[in-house]
């Protein structure tokens, strides 16, 4: 795991500026038997892609704070589209056989990309991050556990995207 610590917001005259993030806090090792999981916020989180690959272009990113003992919180959550364009401009990358897939999937996997005004991918992460900062600082906490379907998929595609998109 890298230890480098993504700086948001660059350059200075970026109102998001001093938004920062280590990626080994938002991605930390668990140890499940010393916590107890009611009382620390948990981010459910979910990406749609173009590729099966760590380097796929994000296509959709979708979040939600929840609690172990079943409590959601609506307020604190993230649905954005990801402009594919924009994924490509920082080298991320899509494959042709994802792409058919997609275009196989019902009008209704589809829905949300086609209602949806999509986002820069800087955007995107930005967003994700201070959903992160958000949820550390409503429920006054510094870790938040953060739940994929997998463990080698949604966070290692996630993690190229902030290196590429943060790290100089």
């Amino acid at each position: 795991m890298s230890s480098t610590v993504v700086d948001f917001g660059k350059p200075k005259g970026d109102p998001a500026y001093h938004l920062k993030i280590d990626l080994r806090k938002f991605f930390p090792p668990i140890n499940f038997k010393k916590m107890n999981k009611n009382k620390i916020p948990h981010i459910g989180l979910d990406i749609e892609t173009l590729s099966l690959r760590p380097t796929a272009c994000i296509t959709a990113i979708s979040a939600k704070t929840f609690f172990f003992d079943g409590t959601v919180d609506n307020g604190l959550s993230l649905k954005c589209c990801v402009d594919a364009t924009s994924c490509a401009m920082y080298g991320l990358t899509s494959e042709q056989r994802t792409i058919t897939w997609w275009a196989t999937q019902p009008i209704e996997a589809k829905q949300f990309f086609l209602n949806e005004p999509a986002i820069k991918l800087r955007d995107a992460l930005m967003k994700l991050a201070q959903l992160y900062h958000a949820v550390q600082d409503a429920y006054n906490c510094q870790r938040v556990l953060v739940w994929t379907q997998g463990t080698d998929f949604d966070i290692a595609v996630l993690r190229n995207a902030f290196r590429q998109v943060f790290d100089d």
